[in-house]
C-alpha cells in the first residue's frame, strides 16, 4: 500500500481510510464488515483500507485499493 500512495505522495493512509469511509460505495461495506466481524464476499479490509479481489488471475496481485469515485477523477 505504501508503494502505491507514493504515487500520491500527499495522500496518507488516515486519509484514503477517511475518503473511503465517506464514499458512497464503500463507506456502507466498510461499516458492514466492521459491525459484523465479518468479510464481505470479494472485500477485505487490510489496516483499515477496503481491498477488492483482483479478477486477473495472476496470483501475484490478489487484491486491489478500492479508490472513492472522488480520488479518482
Amino acid at each position: 500500500m505504501h508503494l502505491i500512495l507514493s504515487e500520491a505522495p500527499g495522500m496518507s493512509l488516515q486519509a484514503l481510510r477517511n475518503h473511503q469511509l465517506q464514499d458512497a460505495v464503500f463507506g456502507p461495506i466498510i461499516k458492514e464488515m466492521v459491525a459484523s466481524k465479518q468479510t464481505i464476499p470479494k472485500f477485505a479490509l487490510k489496516n483499515g483500507i477496503l481491498l477488492r479481489e483482483t479478477e486477473d488471475n495472476d496470483p501475484t496481485i490478489p487484491y486491489v485499493i478500492c479508490i472513492p469515485k472522488k480520488l479518482a477523477q
